[in-house]
């Protein structure tokens, strides 16, 4: 169960940097934007992922449109 929703944590925080990449661009979406539009806490985002760009490495990795 907590796996689903890791994973659930981490789709979200994907989605939304893909949508204020798209709307924003790259250098003007700043982590208080997505995490505002994912609706997940900071603590989240680092118990998911250990670091930024390990985040960011994620969302390019998968670079499926949402």
């Amino acid at each position: 169960m907590a796996y689903a929703k890791s994973e659930e944590t981490r789709k979200q925080l994907r989605k939304a940097m893909r949508r204020l990449m798209r709307s924003k661009g790259y250098r003007a979406t700043t982590l208080k934007d997505i995490l505002d539009e994912s609706k997940v806490a900071k603590g989240s985002l680092y118990h998911q992922y250990p670091g930024n760009l390990t985040f960011v490495e994620d969302v390019l990795e998968r670079g499926r449109p949402v």
